[in-house]
Order: structure tokens, then sequence, then C-alpha cells
């Protein structure tokens, strides 16, 4: 718990060299696939900053604390298992769209007014 405690501090403040310790490493790996598949899979969670972060992971990229194939094989996975989830979400949710709450009547030929729609 420790460990992501000082992980997420140091990627609020956007501490490089704590981010580069190899102790680090695996724990950012697990975050950003979390983030990326949360953003990716779950309507409520779009609000995660998993664009900012990508540019945070060029940054260690650059740096070498992180590998560029193996930081681009998770997040590509990440981001497909989270597409794939919404995809479920969305197939299981079915295909009926919502029923309008108001009905629009004609009062007569120029005018429509809004009535309450009753099933």
């Amino acid at each position: 718990m420790e460990l992501l405690t000082q992980l997420l501090s140091a990627l609020w403040s956007q501490d490089f060299e704590t981010l580069a310790n190899p102790s680090m490493i695996g724990m950012l790996y697990f975050v950003l696939f979390m983030i990326l598949f949360l953003e990716n899979g779950i309507l409520p969670a779009a609000f995660l900053p998993g664009d900012s972060l990508l540019v945070l992971v060029g940054v260690l990229i650059a740096k070498g604390a992180m590998g560029f194939p193996e930081t681009i094989a998770l997040l590509t996975i990440a981001a497909s298992l989270g597409s794939w989830l919404g995809y479920i979400q969305g197939a299981l949710a079915g295909k009926h769209p919502p029923r309008p709450k108001l009905a629009v009547a004609s009062a007569g030929p120029l005018s429509p007014t809004l009535t309450p729609a009753f099933p």
C-alpha cells in the first residue's frame, strides 16, 4: 500500500526520479493498465487521465526507465480489453433506445406543443 501511495504521489508531482526507480516500474505498469482499461471499458471512469499519463510514459521510455515494446504491448492489451468490455456492456444493455419522456402533440397545423407521454 505504501508503494502505491508513493507512486500516486510521484505521478501527481511528476517526479521522474522516483518513477524511474526499478521497484516502482511494476506498480506503474499495473496502474497504467488499470487506468486505460477502466477509461475505455466503463463509461463513469471516463474522467481518468489516460491521455496525460501517456505523455508521462513517453518521457519515462525516453529516459530508459521503461521498455518501449513492453509498454506498447501492455497498453494495447489494456485498451483492447477495455473496449471489448464496453462492447459487452452495450450488448447486454440491449438494442432498445430509451423511451422519450415528452411527446409532441400538434395543436394546430403550425403550433406543436409538448405534452407528457403516457404509455
